[in-house]
């Protein structure tokens, strides 16, 4: 039980730490325009879940989508979709959804909810270009290019000394990021030591196979002609 209540202590901490940097560096450093929807994504400690708040001034729909198997556009798994005025907070907004598409009455939204992270990786897809900012904690590596990749490269990238990974994106219509984590770092290092010794066993024979003698061909002799 204590383990537990360990977890969701630390697991809160971190979200709350993670939104309270988020406005203050989008206060800081990215001034949102009013005519500008961003979107603000926190990855949970544990890695399983993403919070998403939209800031949208003037709209009427907001999509939450993500692309499909084919390429198609598809409505994402979330939950706990909330949407309210940014002109009295208090009061949430009533909406319609069809297949992933919210529509409300037009004006200046905050449209929030949780969606999960799948094999470690995020992918969106928008109507409409939008800027995003994503923090990532502790353990969510970006770096390595074997097993993380970004589409398309973030406007900025930077690395607090907490480890906390904070990636902007500038007028965009989608994005997916997929990091890795130290498991897969480690099957990683497994997999290409399996390589390596099935080399090596694979080049043994050639080194330790006795050495055949060469075959002497004769050589022949010139035949003299008679005169």
């Amino acid at each position: 039980m204590r383990s537990n209540l360990t977890f969701t202590v630390t697991r809160t901490r971190f979200v709350i730490t993670a939104i309270a940097l988020l406005f203050c560096f989008l206060m800081i450093a990215h001034p949102v325009a009013a005519d500008t929807t961003h979107v603000a994504l926190v990855i949970t400690d544990d890695r399983e879940t993403y919070l998403a708040t939209v800031t949208g001034y003037g709209i009427e729909r907001y999509a939450i989508t993500e692309p499909g198997f084919l390429g198609e556009i598809i409505a994402a798994e979330v939950a706990n979709v909330t949407i309210t005025s940014r002109d009295d907070p208090a009061l949430i907004v009533s909406y319609t959804e069809k297949r992933g598409e919210y529509r409300f009455k037009q004006g200046n939204y905050t449209i929030s909810y949780d969606a999960p992270v799948i094999a470690n990786g995020i992918s969106l897809s928008f109507i409409d270009a939008v800027d995003i900012t994503a923090i990532f904690p502790p353990g969510a590596d970006l770096s390595n290019r074997m097993l993380a990749t970004m589409q398309p490269m973030a406007s900025s990238i930077e690395v607090r000394p907490d480890d906390t990974t904070i990636m902007t994106w500038d007028n965009v219509r989608g994005m997916s990021v997929r990091f890795s984590d130290e498991r897969q770092v480690e099957l990683l290092w497994l997999f290409a030591q399996f390589l390596v010794i099935v080399a090596i066993m694979m080049l043994l024979p050639f080194f330790f196979a006795p050495k055949t003698e060469k075959m002497q061909i004769p050589e022949k002799k010139p035949i003299k002609r008679r005169r």
